[in-house]
């Protein structure tokens, strides 16, 4: 008897076990992805920071069509031993996918121009998604230094022949101390548009020439030119150059 009575009380806990339940979690939102391919180039004055959507959400679930971007900026000295050690940043920025004003759409990238940028100063921005539920999702982070903008290159010109617009420039006059012209970028634009944000060649332009065959005949095309130069460590983009135009046409009969 007094073996039995042992047995049923060790065996208590174990039938009391048994009925329990643990507590029930609560299943989490789908958040996004870190945004694609955030790049930031220095063009003249401004700095341009470019990106694409998630590719899906954190959970590997398909994103929602609509979503917010969340961009923040830390601007900081770059002579400080750990300025990663503290996060000061400051959101400059709320795009809606939907309704994107403050930034220009190409493609599938997206690109905000951020202005009012102060010379050898370092800039740090954090970009997040924000999908229907409303919680950020990871976030992508890019840097670099903002230069004295450099000398753009000198007196473009656009030449009209049949299906076919010749260019050609000359070289920047002064060059930072310690810099290298590392070649050229050249943009174009329609009448009624603006001048894309991406360059024309494919690979940067080492001469100081270019034949456009892009283009159809009695259209006018406007023109400008980006000298691009190695600052340290880091290429950075001259001003524009004066603009130039052209209207390819077929040669008279």
């Amino acid at each position: 008897m007094y073996r039995l009575l042992i047995l049923l009380l060790l065996s208590l806990p174990l039938l009391c076990a048994c009925g329990k339940k643990s507590p029930v979690r609560p299943l989490e939102k789908p958040v996004p992805q870190a945004p694609r391919e955030l790049s930031l180039e220095q063009k003249g004055d401004d700095f341009i920071l470019a990106w694409k959507r998630p590719a899906a959400n954190r959970d590997g679930s398909a994103l929602d069509e609509s979503m917010v971007f969340l961009v923040s900026r830390m601007d900081y000295d770059p002579a400080e031993a750990c300025p990663e050690c503290r996060d000061l940043s400051r959101l400059i920025a709320r795009i809606d996918s939907e309704y994107p004003r403050q930034v220009r759409v190409e493609g599938d990238r997206y690109f905000l121009r951020d202005t009012g940028l102060e010379p050898d100063r370092g800039y740090r921005y954090r970009i997040e998604a924000v999908g229907k539920e409303g919680v950020p999702g990871d976030s992508a982070r890019v840097e670099a230094r903002f230069h004295i903008p450099p000398s753009p290159p000198l007196m473009l010109t656009a030449k009209s022949l049949d299906r076919q617009v010749r260019l050609s420039w000359e070289a920047p006059a002064q060059l930072p101390e310690g810099a290298r012209i590392a070649g050229y970028n050249l943009y174009r634009r329609l009448k009624q548009s603006a001048f894309a944000l991406r360059p024309l060649n494919g690979a940067v332009l080492e001469s100081t020439t270019y034949d456009d065959f892009a283009v159809e005949n009695e259209t006018i095309y406007h023109y400008e030119l980006r000298a691009l130069y190695h600052l340290g460590d880091e290429l950075v983009e001259s001003p524009p150059s004066e603009s130039a135009a052209a209207r390819p046409s077929s040669p008279s009969q």
